[in-house]
């Protein structure tokens, strides 16, 4: 009786599938999107962009406009009984001194087996220094250089170079993504997931950073005035001070730091530790739960 039904059952998957066979074709469709246009910006005027599994470069300059190359190709190829596009373009919006950029479209309904599908997704953005910049992206990568303006980075699994970029303000938001600055001054504000985010040669004077299972690895400046937060779960901080000095409080719950011999240690008991590097007067106050934190000078 069970291989009679089976027997049944693989006749009537065979059926349906030679009358797929007949009524569809195994096809191959290239989709193809290029824009390459100039816009209007102020000086110190704001890009937004959200975008989707872009590689994209960003790159400051003395020029007054924004030039703008987007390229989009895919390939889908399998087989097909009906097949429904709503066509990927990029929105620009000049608004007010500033542009906003959105993905638009890009939406398939198959309506078959889908096989294969095959993407190339590039934008690139040159800009005037002193635009700031909003990005907003989704395993998206990121080239980033020679941008004075403020820059706002939300990512997910992607990854962000940050080159020569000087501006005063720098808010960062990773989940699994990694971020890496090879430079940076005024403020950083950044809380990671399970990222990481690598900064060399900063010259920070606030800092508000915080990781879950992620890292930090931070190299600064102190300035004098400045203030310097610090918070781990089950992350790691490595915080390596270039000059300048301040006093370091570290509260622990079940985390544990270590410093270089430069740090002279004040106070310590099971949950805090006081450490004073000479050469300044900042404040610097971190907390680990159950991660660590290594702070080290040059």
């Amino acid at each position: 009786m069970k291989k009679h039904i089976l027997n049944s059952v693989i006749v009537i998957c065979l059926s349906f599938f030679v009358v797929f066979i007949a009524i569809g074709s195994v096809q191959s469709k290239p989709y193809t999107y290029k824009l390459d246009g100039v816009y209007s910006i102020s000086p110190d005027g704001i890009l937004s962009l959200i975008s989707e599994d872009a590689e994209i470069v960003i790159k400051g300059s003395d020029r007054t406009d924004v030039h703008i190359v987007v390229r989009k190709e895919y390939n889908i190829s399998g087989l097909f009984v009906a097949h429904e596009n709503e066509p990927f373009e990029m929105d620009i919006e000049e608004d007010d001194g500033n542009i906003i950029m959105r993905e638009v479209g890009g939406i398939f309904n198959t309506v078959g087996i889908m096989t294969i599908m095959r993407e190339e997704y590039e934008i690139s953005i040159d800009i005037p220094t002193g635009v700031s910049l909003k990005l907003r992206g989704e395993d998206d990568n990121y080239l980033i250089e020679n941008v004075n303006g403020n820059i706002s980075l939300r990512i997910e699994d992607g990854r962000a170079r940050l080159k020569q970029c000087n501006g005063e303000q720098f808010n960062i938001e990773i989940e699994d993504g990694n971020v890496e600055m090879d430079s940076g001054s005024g403020m950083l504000d950044v809380f990671i997931e399970d990222g990481k985010l690598t900064v060399e040669n900063g010259k920070f004077s606030d800092i508000d950073a915080s990781c879950e299972d992620g890292t930090l690895d931070i190299e600064t400046s102190l300035s004098s005035e400045g203030v310097y937060r610090l918070n781990a779960e089950d992350g790691r901080i490595y915080f390596n001070v270039t000059s300048g000095g301040g006093e370091f409080q570290v509260r622990m719950d079940d985390g544990h730091v270590r410093a270089s011999s430069k740090f002279e240690l004040l106070e310590e008991d099971d949950d805090n530790a006081l450490y004073r590097l000479p050469g300044g007067s900042a404040k610097i106050r971190a907390r680990v739960e159950d991660g660590s934190i290594r702070i080290h000078a040059d």
